[in-house]
């Protein structure tokens, strides 16, 4: 499975009328495209950040789909204004589950030299999970790939 992010700053004025406009395009645009498997979106309206998740069957499926959907995401995405970061990434494990009322969201980032992975860098499912995390809830470990 392979994850493409897209983080999103701006002015939080805007937040609520640009998840309005992602809420309503995104999935019918991007369902259309082969090898989609899912998408979230993710936002703290206050501080003006939005963080959208897609999921792919392939690497080529999301770069396809990059490719594919390039105008339609300017134009959605210029509604917020501000800075735009993408990233490409593999999932090396995932758990999906369907989020609850008042859900959380938790992004903790790890670097390291592949060739020099850390003995305690293991990412079987079980270590993946997050502390406190109860079993059935949504979770991912993703590795960065260069686009």
């Amino acid at each position: 499975m392979y994850v493409r992010t897209i983080y999103l700053t701006g002015d939080p004025a805007l937040a609520d009328k640009a998840l309005e406009g992602l809420k309503a395009e995104s999935v019918g645009l991007l369902s259309g495209q082969a090898g989609y498997r899912g998408f979230s979106i993710f936002s703290d309206r206050r501080l003006g950040k939005i963080l959208l998740g897609s999921w792919w069957e392939s690497a080529q499926n999301e770069r396809d789909s990059y490719t594919a959907l390039h105008d339609q995401r300017q134009e959605l995405l210029t509604v917020f204004g501000g800075t735009v970061s993408v990233a490409g990434w593999e999932a090396a494990v995932s758990r999906r589950g369907d989020a609850q009322p008042g859900a959380g969201f938790r992004l903790v980032r790890l670097g390291f030299d592949p060739a020099r992975r850390p003995g305690s860098a293991d990412l079987t499912p079980t270590r993946a999970r997050a502390h406190g995390q109860q079993p059935g809830q949504g979770r991912a470990v993703t590795i960065r790939r260069s686009r």
